[in-house]
């Protein structure tokens, strides 16, 4: 996972090594450590708000986030298969 950061937007782009591929990823960043969900702080990739599911086997994904300012946090998942 790379990550540029150059306030308001952040680009984030999950690269897979070679015989490696993406199905899904979800994101969060923000300025709290990890998004909430109902009041508590969660680690659960499903309630990320950003997510790209049913991806069927890309190399790369990105995504690009505005509206942030001053520090932020960033929280990355991503299922990965072997490219059979």
């Amino acid at each position: 996972v790379t990550v540029n950061y150059a306030p308001p937007t952040a680009t984030v782009t999950y690269s897979t090594l070679n015989g490696y591929v993406l199905n899904a990823t979800h994101l969060y960043v923000g300025v709290q450590i990890l998004p909430k969900k109902n009041g508590k702080y969660t680690t659960a990739p499903g309630q990320f708000p950003y997510k790209h599911e049913n991806l069927g086997g890309v190399t790369t994904d990105t995504y690009i986030i505005n509206g942030l300012s001053g520090n932020v946090y960033v929280a990355a998942h991503s299922e990965v298969c072997d490219d059979i």
